[in-house]
């Protein structure tokens, strides 16, 4: 319900945002199962190192440890997410 988020609620996501892509490109991104992605150098990226729920269906929450982490499709695209800390 993202209209319910306050202005700080939004600044703190927006800021999070930007912190996790910066990360992202400075591990050189996620090269995943499919190893579909590598860098420009030719080397897989090591981001999926820091997925928390990604892939991890049916496996206790990284985070909270103490949801069991959940796959739901979003418009024909797989979303993983833990029920617990990620409402």
């Amino acid at each position: 319900q993202a209209h319910t988020l306050s202005r700080r609620s939004c600044r703190r996501l927006a800021d999070s945002i930007v912190d996790v892509i910066e990360e992202a490109v400075d591990l050189g991104g996620s090269t995943l199962a499919d190893a579909q992605y590598v860098g420009v150098d030719g080397e897989p990226g090591s981001y999926q190192d820091r997925h928390r729920v990604y892939a991890r269906t049916g496996q206790r929450c990284m985070t909270c440890d103490r949801g069991i982490i959940r796959r739901m499709m979003i418009d024909q695209r797989g979303s993983h997410f833990c029920p617990v800390c990620q409402r």
